[in-house]
């Protein structure tokens, strides 16, 4: 492993996205030291210059007696370091007697959690008892990492497992050299990212795509061909074909009044905020305040993104009606034909400017994919508190987190998943006991940072949402009842105008005709903007998500509350009753994203 990493070190995919790193690739071995090959294999690590991170089932004197061995008593503190310095470990809160087959099973299962390999030197048999290497291997091999699995007795060759059917039939699993090589592309999925590329589908989206490859070339090889190159500093355009690259390459948009028209809007008909925002909680040292870090600039994006997306479409609701309007009054009233005509050009161009714009940007996906990674990062920073960590089968439900087998580029949002990875491995664990006032803090901040503050978010937006559904429903309605009020009126003149001749009193009526017919022409587009951007927004349908999950919230607070703390491995029970709430919630935005994936800005 640390030769493989080293080898991707000086790669060019290495060196885009670690670039400003300048140590060599970290490597670090989670162990409990228990006897054995835990102890042998964390000698070994530190050997080859790994670091040492250390989870024990119990607090760390009682973890101890287990050793009844001076010598092995001695190495266990040798490993540890004196009492007298900071805790450079996790222990968790378990216990004896008919807890402690669970607690060898909670600090196991911890190990899988953080770690993108697991090492199991086994047998092959089933376990003694409870949280024995059987039970744990077989927990990876279900919700966690590959396993590099190494026969100890010798009498088989290492073997890679993948999946609970590599561990049912273990002859046909990857062994020797097949399973080093799947190691080693293991380690590469993993150090480098996918190469993502937006799929263009609309025709304004391919045409921008064509002539923005065609400009930027390379100069001519030997071969006499060219070569598509990218510009390593354009985050706002060019970036925008390599995700990835523009997220880490991304500056804060500049304030602008014309892209808060949404927020206008919303605020405007949804009216002001009467849900109590939730008292301020100060993060947690540590793995919580390290997951707060990376949310705020991916919320901050995500914010910035949607703004200037659902802004862009109401402006192209805005203009497109306004277009109608310039038509209608060129073929009505030939005087102005040309300056309307001319109007009904330059808003067309409009729209088209605002289409290409989103386009080149995408700010309809990174929108998408900058939340995605917001909401993955804030449940990971609750998660964090307690040394659990969100499995690659809950990535996957959220978001496009696997590359399809010999495709040429990932789907777009692959990036999200991997740079979250990333962000995974590079996290510290909680250090010290998770027991007593801190297991207390800890429970308290989750409580207000992670249910609190998503129960007044949906109560805000599903009040919110239904007002303004409601007033685009009712604005459609009255403009459709007004055109047939017009389409009447008109018809009413128009069977009055039938004797009157060509005199002045005709030709007032002749344009008073004009005008109602005019205006009942227009009012349709109104009327068609204002379903559009229902449709758009889909407000019924987050007033809905938000009713489901308020009920979600009160249901897992109420969970949390009713914890005993006092309790062996209360702070996994915690974690458990975190990780459904997080998984309800990912559900919730992973079915939002889907939603709004097919609803980019288009000019038709």
């Amino acid at each position: 492993m640390r030769d493989q990493a080293r080898s991707i070190d000086g790669e060019t995919g290495a060196r885009a996205v670690y670039g400003a790193e300048r140590e060599r690739p970290r490597l670090r071995l989670l162990s409990p030291l228990a006897e054995g090959s835990d102890r042998l294999v964390a000698e070994i690590a530190l050997e080859l210059g790994y670091e040492l991170d250390v989870a024990l089932p119990f607090a760390r004197a009682d973890y101890a007696k287990d050793f009844t061995d001076g010598a092995s008593r001695a190495a266990f503190e040798r490993f540890l370091g004196p009492d007298t310095a900071p805790a450079a470990y996790l222990a968790l809160d378990g216990g004896r007697g008919d807890d402690e087959a669970r607690s060898y099973e909670a600090v196991g299962r911890l190990v899988v959690r953080n770690c993108d390999l697991l090492i199991a030197v086994w047998d092959g048999r089933p376990a003694k008892g409870r949280g024995g290497t059987a039970d744990i291997v077989r927990f990876s091999a279900r919700f966690g990492p590959p396993i590099w699995w190494i026969d100890a007795t010798a009498a088989a060759p290492v073997r890679f497992i993948q999946t609970p059917a590599d561990l049912r039939s273990p002859d046909r699993a990857p062994q020797a050299e097949a399973a080093a090589s799947l190691l080693a592309g293991m380690i590469r999925s993993v150090l480098l990212p996918p190469h993502s590329r937006r799929h263009q589908h609309s025709l304004i989206g391919r045409t921008l795509h064509a002539l923005h490859g065609r400009g930027r070339r390379k100069p001519l090889r030997h071969d006499g061909h060219s070569e598509p190159q990218s510009d390593p500093n354009a985050a706002g355009t060019a970036g925008a074909d390599d995700p990835l690259h523009a997220y880490l390459n991304d500056r804060q948009q500049p304030e602008n009044p014309f892209w808060r028209l949404y927020g206008w809007g919303y605020r405007a008909i949804g009216g002001a905020r009467t849900v109590p925002r939730p008292p301020p909680t100060p993060v947690p040292p540590g793995p919580s305040a390290y997951w707060e870090a990376l949310y705020r600039p991916a919320d901050r994006a995500s914010t910035d993104y949607g703004n200037r997306y659902r802004s862009s479409y109401l402006w192209i609701f805005v203009l497109a009606t306004l277009a109608v309007a310039s038509a209608v009054l060129a073929l009505a009233h030939e005087p102005i034909k040309l300056a309307a005509t001319t109007v009904e050009i330059l808003l067309l161009l409009a729209i088209l400017g605002l289409v290409a714009t989103n386009e080149r940007r995408n700010w309809h996906g990174r929108w998408i994919a900058c939340r995605l990674l917001a909401e993955l990062c804030r449940k990971q920073g609750a998660l964090a508190a307690l040394g659990w960590s969100l499995p690659p089968p809950n990535l996957s439900r959220s978001l496009y987190a696997a590359v399809p087998e010999h495709a040429e580029h990932a789907p777009p949002e692959a990036w999200v998943g991997w740079y979250f990875g990333a962000a995974l491995r590079a996290a510290p664990l909680p250090a010290g006991d998770l027991l007593g006032e801190r297991l207390a803090a800890i429970r308290e901040y989750l409580r207000v940072s992670l249910v609190q503050e998503q129960q007044l978010y949906h109560l805000d937006r599903r009040m919110r949402s239904r007002r303004v559904g409601r007033w685009l429903v009712q604005a459609g309605e009255y403009a459709f009842l007004a055109t047939l009020i017009l389409v009447v009126a008109k018809l009413v003149l128009v069977a009055a105008s039938a004797g009157h001749g060509t005199g002045d009193h005709a030709h007032e009526l002749h344009g008073l005709i004009v005008l109602l017919g005019s205006l009942a022409a227009v009012l349709p587009a109104v009327s068609a903007a204002f379903v559009g951007i229902r449709a758009y927004a889909e407000l019924e349908l987050l007033e809905q998500q938000s009713a489901r999950m308020i009920r979600v919230m009160d249901a897992a607070g109420a969970r949390i509350d009713a914890l005993n703390l006092a309790r062996p491995l209360a702070s996994q029970d915690l974690a458990a009753e975190v990780f459904e709430v997080s998984s309800e919630m990912l559900q919730d935005v992973g079915g939002w994203a889907d939603l709004f994936r097919v609803k980019a800005v288009e000019a038709g």
